[in-house]
């Protein structure tokens, strides 16, 4: 899911680099500097980890042509193969509660006592969320709190998009901001645990820095305001 959202962002990249370019908002060695620090910095996270990938990759294929012939049930224990019976356990038990949600908290005895006794999960883990940022919300807030956290992040990232149009200090931080929540709107598809401290934190982090971007700036002092 990391390498997924880095390709998500460097695509992201690359189609603004050339957008900028045919309205002449940049100059090419510019935007030729940013594409190739961009592929430089990827290619320094892939290499050392290509052995690692490449087997990954290949016990991923096998797990999915298993699901593709003989089905999820009987497919073996992957981390696609999982992740599937986690989404599609909340999937068959989102109707009992669409609205609300099932509540706060983490999953590992919702788990443990309805999905683990079906086999398919690694003896030795504890699921404690759902690898699924989406799906973990319609669980646990339901369609309601799914809603709002949306609206939330569009709202912030409106207010930003609003301030950077007038302030130009304030629109080269726009690229880092778009890359970010392009980041985790991929990552939050597989992972980003948000029944962990740590990631609780990190959005916490990131909502406050939308908001601090779309904040108005102050007048420089000595400054006359017009009336």
């Amino acid at each position: 899911s990391n390498y997924l959202g880095a390709f998500a962002v460097l695509v992201f990249a690359v189609v603004s680099a050339a957008a900028q370019l045919l309205r002449r908002e940049r100059h090419p060695g510019h935007i030729a500097a940013a594409v190739v620090l961009g592929f430089a910095l990827l290619t320094a996270v892939v290499m050392p980890n290509l052995d690692t990938i490449g087997q990954r990759s290949a016990e991923e294929r096998g797990a999915v042509a298993s699901i593709l012939n003989e089905g999820l049930q009987d497919a073996p224990v992957a981390s696609v193969t999982v992740r599937l019976r986690l989404w599609q356990f909340a999937l068959e038990r989102f109707p009992q509660a669409p609205l609300l949600g099932h509540g706060f908290g983490d999953l590992s005895q919702v788990i443990d006592t309805g999905l683990r006794p079906q086999g398919g999960l690694n003896a030795h883990e504890r699921y404690d969320h759902l690898h699924n940022s989406y799906l973990q919300l319609l669980w646990s807030q339901g369609v309601t709190g799914f809603a709002l956290w949306g609206l939330l992040v569009c709202l912030l990232a409106l207010g930003a998009a609003r301030a950077a149009r007038a302030e130009p200090a304030r629109q080269a931080l726009m690229p880092a901001m778009w890359a970010t929540l392009i980041f985790i709107a991929v990552w939050a598809a597989f992972d980003f645990r948000q029944s962990h401290p740590d990631m609780r934190f990190f959005t916490i982090l990131v909502l406050l820095s939308m908001r601090l971007l779309a904040m108005p700036g102050r007048a420089p002092a000595g400054a006359k305001v017009a009336a």
